[in-house]
């Protein structure tokens, strides 16, 4: 059985809650609010899904894979400087192809081997890409290089 938890809060609620409904998924999909404890929720799922149409780095993607979450998500806006397709998670490029999502989630699911080869890569990605050392140098580097006169 498969269960799917939305955290978050925002203006598609209720006609989420009435297609929840309408499709006879109240028993597999949770509308789970404003979630206080984010490292909780990403431990307690296997895959973590956004599709958004727009975004910028979404930082929910990062903290997901920094808890080894597998990750699929539309490949918009700087998504792809986090997410290596296929190695460390999976970008969708046409944020609204529902099939290519259900694709990668089945990959996710069937394929042992793949979920803890791209589960061990997430974590190992983040922590040498976004980590705060990381930052510390590509900042200190930056202020190094500045020409203050």
């Amino acid at each position: 059985e498969i269960v799917v938890g939305v955290a978050g809060k925002g203006p598609e609620e209720e006609k989420l809650e009435k297609l929840i409904v309408d499709f006879d998924l109240v028993d597999n999909v949770k509308l789970l609010g404003y979630v206080d404890d984010l490292t909780e929720f990403y431990n307690s799922g296997k895959i973590f899904l956004l599709t958004s149409e727009t975004e910028g780095l979404p930082r929910t993607i990062l903290e997901s894979m920094a808890c080894q979450t597998p990750t699929i998500c539309s490949n918009v806006g700087d998504v792809s400087d986090a997410i290596i397709d296929s190695d460390n998670s999976f970008l969708i490029d046409e944020f609204d192809n529902v099939e290519s999502y259900c694709d990668k989630i089945k990959i996710l699911i069937d394929d042992k081997d793949k979920y803890s080869q791209i589960s061990n890569s997430t974590r190992d990605y983040v922590k040498k890409h976004y980590s705060h050392s990381n930052a510390k140098e590509v900042w200190s580097s930056i202020l190094e290089n500045l020409d203050v006169r």
